[in-house]
């Protein structure tokens, strides 16, 4: 920098320039809006080392080089020029330590980063100790379960004689579709099992798997970490149909209710004691079925301009299994499926003896090879969701998470504690993080996979308005105009697609080709 070479005329021209080969235009299936500094997609014709160097912050940068043919004295403009640069560069990482001091002060998520096990919101992950675990999944809970069995624009019950066809449905009402026999809640107390329908335009579909928690063992259920009954959805985020900013707006959607604490994949009875519950049986598998078959008879015949699956929380989980048959069964233009916040950062060996235990080997919902290793108790639900990514490449499968995820963090301590016997002590936002790195680089070898990472403490966008504020950046501030010029103007690096807001976002995922 400080004495930059130029170009002699009579020499052979400059070598190439060290630039990134750009995504196709509209080709969103491989572009990432990422706050975690690296590339979780690729982007054009890159490789691992090209990506690494060509992503910053979740932006398409092309690096502009400046070659050296020759070792002449400058000239002074570009003495000045050289000097220019030394003293935007120190402007520019004064302003960041300035921004990063302000952030620390103001904002939640970075507060979130001091001290060991310290979470977005206050939450605290107190390692070794069960209860002060349960009770930060309680202030998750809490306002969904006074939801429960909730006051519905409409009602019906599907007998022999009544089918609850969707032409009956008030249009962006919630109507509580109760499919009936054979379906039901997890205790024997539970109110009676029931899905949500909130009609719109009758060719554009979204399917989405509720949230509700998890239990695996007596000690889970007798402790409330999975929902017992359906709750109401709230009238905000990807369910605020008269929000000109949400995405799915003008769509149907279909909310496949939650209250069987088994990731929607359950086909068994447990022998657990759980006071005034009555007989536990988890029976999520059932109870979807209700739901596809209605969805099938009543928006399945036709071919759908755009089916999107969607899942928040534990219903991530569920939409990662469901979505092989919905997309078997149902006729689409354009699909995409989208995981919210639960991506599957479990302790080692826990995610086969789960999916064995709640029954899911006893569905129709695996391939045969899967179905083996279910039954040999080595079943993670990534094989699964790559699986699918792999048979639909005209699909579109999405990942949204924030990098620190308190709830995710909270039940992975909450499983080593009932199913290891310990506590995992190593647990840590920065091990979280890298944990869920990992999984992004699994899903980042399929090139129908995009992902959406916040920098932030945040479980679930989809259901909450913080889906209308929330950028890669963070979840409440918009990433500063000056970091880019100050990056732009010191390192000769061009940013496009920065800052991408989630709602933004979100209709960007089409099928490729």
């Amino acid at each position: 920098w400080l004495k930059p070479c130029r170009c002699a005329p009579s020499r052979s021209p400059c070598p190439a320039t060290s630039t990134m080969a750009p995504a196709a235009p509209g080709d969103l299936l491989r572009r990432s809006s990422d706050g975690a500094g690296r590339a979780s997609l690729g982007l054009g014709a890159c490789t691992s080392s090209e990506s690494e160097l060509g992503l910053l912050n979740g932006h398409n940068v092309d690096l502009q080089t400046e070659s050296t043919c020759s070792s002449d004295s400058p000239s002074p403009s570009m003495r000045r020029r050289a000097w220019g640069r030394v003293l935007a560069t120190v402007g520019f990482f004064a302003l960041c330590l300035l921004a990063a001091l302000v952030a620390q002060w103001c904002h939640a998520p970075a507060a979130a980063l001091q001290g060991r096990g310290a979470l977005d919101g206050g939450l605290i992950v107190e390692y070794g100790r069960f209860e002060p675990l349960v009770a930060q999944v309680e202030q998750t809970f809490k306002p969904i379960a006074s939801r429960a069995r909730g006051s519905y624009s409409a009602e019906c019950n599907i007998t022999a004689n009544e089918t609850c066809p969707f032409e009956d449905m008030p249009r962006g009402n919630i109507t509580a579709v109760f499919p009936g026999e054979g379906t039901r809640c997890i205790f024997g107390t539970s109110p009676p099992y029931l899905f949500q329908v909130i009609p719109g335009d009758k060719d554009k579909l979204v399917v989405h798997f509720d949230m509700g928690g998890a239990c695996w063992d007596e000690a889970t259920a007798n402790a409330g970490l999975c929902l017992s009954g359906v709750a109401e959805v709230p009238r905000e985020g990807m369910f605020r149909t008269n929000n000109p900013a949400n995405p799915y707006a003008n769509y149907t959607i279909v909310v496949v209710g939650y209250c069987s604490g088994d990731a929607f994949v359950g086909n068994v009875r447990r022998d657990w004691v759980v006071p005034e519950a009555g007989d536990v049986v988890q029976s999520g598998y059932a109870n979807t079925k209700s739901v596809v078959k209605w969805v099938h008879a009543n928006l399945g015949k036709r071919r759908l301009k755009s089916l999107i699956l969607t899942g928040s929380s534990a219903g991530a989980l569920g939409v990662q299994i469901w979505a092989r048959p919905l997309l078997r069964h149902l006729k689409y233009e354009s699909a995409a499926v989208i995981a919210d916040s639960f991506a599957g950062v479990f302790p080692a060996g826990v995610q086969g003896r789960q999916q064995l235990g709640v029954g899911l080997c006893n569905t129709a919902l695996l391939t045969e090879i899967m179905q083996e290793a279910c039954e040999a108790g080595t079943l993670e639900v990534q094989w699964v969701y790559e699986s699918t990514m792999r048979e639909f490449p005209e699909v579109a499968f999405a990942s949204i998470d924030s990098k620190i995820d308190s709830v995710q963090m909270v039940f992975y301590e909450i499983a080593y504690l009932t199913l290891l016997g310990s506590a995992d002590y190593t647990m840590s936002p920065e091990i979280f993080a890298a944990k869920l790195a990992i999984i992004y680089r699994r899903y980042n070898l399929q090139p129908n996979w995009i992902s959406y990472m916040a920098n932030s403490g945040n479980h679930m966008f989809l259901p909450k308005d913080i889906l209308y504020h929330t950028r890669p950046g963070s979840t409440e501030l918009k990433t500063s105009g000056l970091f880019n010029y100050g990056l732009e103007l010191a390192a000769s690096v061009e940013l496009t697609g920065r800052d991408t807001p989630l709602t933004s976002w979100l209709p960007g995922p089409p099928p490729r080709g």
